[in-house]
C-alpha cells in the first residue's frame, strides 16, 4: 500500500485549515490553496540551506502559510483590504431568478426594427456621428470635439452641423425627441 510523501501530506493539512475556516465566506476552492501550496513548497525546498538555523519543516510549515495568506488577499478576504474588487465576488447573498418581461422584449424588438430601418437611409457622415453615439461608453461625454476625432471631420462646425442633421432626422421618425 502507498503511503503519502510528507510533504504533501503536510500541505494537504495547511490548505483545509485554511479551506474549512473560510468556506462557509468566500467562494475559494481547496484547490486554489493546494497549488498555491505546491508552488510555494517547491520554492522553499529549492531555496533551503543546510545551514539556517531553522529545519526544513518549519520553513515549509511557514512559507505554506503565507502562500494561503497571499491566495486570500488576491481575492480581498484578508481584514486589511475593506473595498477590495474580489470582495463582493465572495459576499454570499440570496439567489434569485429575474423574471423576463414579454412586454418589455416586444417593446425593444419593435424599438431595434425602427432604428434600423431610420439609419438604413442615412447618408455617409450622418451614419458616422450616429455610430459614434452607438459605440460610445458615455453618451454625455461626447463632445464635438470627440466626434471630429473619430469620424475624421476637419471642423467642429462640421460636426455640428451633421449632429443637428441627424437629431432632425432621428426626431422626424418618431426616435428622438429634440
Amino acid at each position: 500500500m502507498l503511503q503519502t510523501p510528507p510533504i504533501v501530506h503536510t500541505i494537504n493539512n495547511v490548505s483545509n485549515g485554511f479551506y474549512k475556516s473560510y468556506k462557509k465566506y468566500s467562494r475559494v476552492a481547496l484547490d486554489d490553496f493546494i497549488s498555491a501550496c505546491n508552488e510555494k513548497a517547491w520554492k522553499t525546498i529549492q531555496r533551503y540551506d543546510y545551514q539556517s538555523n531553522y529545519w526544513l519543516y518549519h520553513h515549509l510549515i511557514k512559507y505554506l502559510k503565507h502562500a494561503c495568506i497571499d491566495v486570500l488577499r488576491k481575492e480581498g478576504l484578508t481584514k486589511e483590504q475593506y473595498n477590495h474588487t474580489n470582495k463582493l465576488f465572495h459576499d454570499a447573498g440570496a439567489f434569485e431568478f429575474e423574471k423576463v418581461d414579454n412586454s418589455n422584449m416586444e417593446e425593444s424588438t419593435a424599438l431595434s426594427v425602427t432604428l434600423q430601418e431610420a439609419t438604413k437611409n442615412l447618408p455617409e457622415d450622418e451614419l458616422k456621428v450616429y455610430q459614434v453615439f452607438l459605440h460610445a461608453d458615455n453618451v454625455e461625454a461626447v463632445t464635438l470635439d470627440y466626434i471630429c476625432t473619430e469620424t475624421g471631420f476637419q471642423y467642429r462646425q462640421q460636426a455640428k452641423r451633421v449632429l443637428n442633421r441627424l437629431r432632425k432626422r432621428l426626431a422626424d421618425s418618431g426616435l428622438f425627441v429634440v
